[in-house]
């Protein structure tokens, strides 16, 4: 088991005394149907902290359009195949004024983590109590499967389906001194979607200090997911073209992706 230093011991300590508030974030690429003849059309999506469908054009999301404002709910309903392609998992947001969208995503993993970001935006802005991550994973803060400059990643299992994840904990400082890095991230790894090569991210969740990232369990817990972090620097930015080299690199088998720090 990798070592820990007396600083990363007693944060550890600390968040499982006083477990930390966290926000569910969701932004990256999603399917609509449009048009006179229902084309398949694919935008950038993000939901804000007061609940609203943001989409934009590019990952850039600061340039996106007002899609649905006042989300009441969000769900999933029947997925559809698309011409030639795999089935396409759907979900259905709602705003109060009536309006609704349907949105696809690749794989189902996608889908739920949108429905849980939207659907606890509005109990939030509706006074719910405020989501800690132990309500979704029970965290194990004795297994730690990596311990880095950057972050420190622990076992986790899935309350849900009781599935084993890792979670990786971005530390305080690294994520005020690289938040925009760190956002870069969250939609890249996202945008890759699913792929035999790269660990599946399951979900952003963003605290005031720190944002984790849930991931499936690697048989190889200490390999780092540097390639995600290249590549997003390498693209200046632009997520789109970043998961797009990183699936190339992966293909080609020039960079084998796991969760760590």
């Amino acid at each position: 088991m990798p070592s820990s230093s007396p600083d990363t011991r007693s944060e550890l300590e600390a968040l499982q005394r006083d477990p930390e508030v966290v926000v569910p974030i969701a932004r990256g690429v999603l399917f609509r149907t449009g048009g006179l003849f229902k084309r398949w059309e694919k935008g950038w999506y993000s939901i804000s902290p007061l609940g609203t469908l943001v989409c934009s054009d590019g990952d850039d999301m600061r340039d996106g359009k007002q899609v649905l404002d006042l989300i009441v709910n969000a769900n999933a309903v029947e997925s559809k195949q698309m011409k030639g392609a795999a089935l396409m998992h759907a979900f259905q947001v709602k705003a109060a004024n009536g309006d609704a969208r349907v949105l696809y995503c690749e794989d189902e993993v996608c889908r739920d983590h949108w429905v849980l970001t939207v659907n606890e935006a509005v109990r939030r802005a509706g006074g719910g109590r405020p989501m800690q991550l132990a309500d979704r994973y029970t965290m194990d803060y004795s297994a730690k499967l990596g311990n880095g400059l950057f972050a420190v990643v622990l076992r986790g299992t899935d309350r849900k389906s009781g599935s084993s994840v890792a979670i990786k904990a971005i530390k305080p400082e690294r994520f005020r001194e690289h938040h925009s890095l760190i956002m870069r991230e969250v939609s890249t790894w996202s945008a890759v979607g699913a792929h035999p090569r790269i660990v599946r991210l399951l979900g952003s969740f963003q605290s005031a200090s720190r944002m984790y990232f849930a991931c499936a369990s690697s048989r190889r817990p200490a390999c780092t997911l540097r390639a995600v972090g290249i590549a997003s620097v390498l693209l200046h930015g632009c997520c789109k073209g970043a998961a797009w080299v990183l699936h190339g690199w992966c293909c080609m088998g020039v960079a084998r992706a796991s969760c760590a720090c």
